[in-house]
Parts: structure tokens; sequence; C-alpha cells
């Protein structure tokens, strides 16, 4: 019952909402943790029971970067689809891109980079001009 209330109060924002605790050792467990792990289906688990797939660990460490660290190519993939964010950075400055860079891996590099392109170009509207996006880049608002 505890249990219950801790995680139902985590979801309320009273909380962790990204830790769970195992049902056999009783200890918290992070979204991060399952990604470090390679352990696909508790992530999905996790995600299903409403978990921020963006959330951070104290390193900074998100579920993506732990994946893309790892090489975890089906892993990266399932965030990603997941709409996990590839711009995130930890306390290191480093994303999920630099961590498959230093890795070598050309397959998640180009998956992240394909993915920090979709949320870039969503960033900017059609009808922008360049002077609206430079003033805003400013903290101006453009001129009319």
């Amino acid at each position: 019952m505890a249990d219950t209330l801790e995680k139902n109060n985590a979801r309320k924002g009273f909380g962790d909402i990204n830790a769970d605790y195992d049902k056999i050792t009783g200890q918290r467990v992070h979204l991060v943790d399952a990604a470090k792990q390679g352990s696909l289906t508790r992530v999905t688990e996790l995600l299903s029971d409403g978990f921020n797939i963006d959330e951070k660990d104290s390193s900074g460490s998100t579920a993506l970067i732990q994946a893309s660290s790892r090489n975890d190519t089906n892993m990266v993939n399932f965030l990603l689809e997941r709409k996990a964010n590839p711009l995130v950075i930890d306390n290191e400055g480093l994303s999920a891109k630099d961590w498959a860079s230093e890795n070598g891996n050309k397959y998640i590099k180009d998956a992240l980079m394909k993915a920090e392109l979709n949320i870039r170009s969503k960033e900017l509207k059609p009808t922008d001009t360049y002077s609206e996006m430079v003033s805003s880049s400013k903290g101006k608002s453009p001129s009319i």
C-alpha cells in the first residue's frame, strides 16, 4: 500500500516520477538504469506506466544517452520512436550523439542526427523570416 501511495504521489509531482521499486529486491529502479542494463522489456514497462522518457539520473544521463553510450541500437531506435529528445545533454555536456561519435557508431549517430534535424525543423516555422529568427534568438520580439 505504501509503495502504491508513493508511486501515485510521484506521478502527481510529489516525488521522483522516474523511479519504481523492484518487486524482488525492493530497491528503487530508474528508467535510466533499465536502459543501462539493456532491458527493453523493463523500459517498455516503465514507459507504459507513464514515466518520463527524458528524465535524468544524478549524472544527467537519460535512457537515450545510456543506450547510445552502450551502442544499443535496438534501444536507441525504440526510444527515438517514442520521441526521446536527442538534444538533451548530461552533466559532462555530452548528448547521445556525442556518445555515439565517441564510440564510433555511425548508425546510431546518423539516427540521432536525423531525430535532431526533425526537432529543429519543427522549431522553425515556414513563415519565419531571417530577421525574425535573429531577433527571437537575441530575446527581442520581431518588428511588425
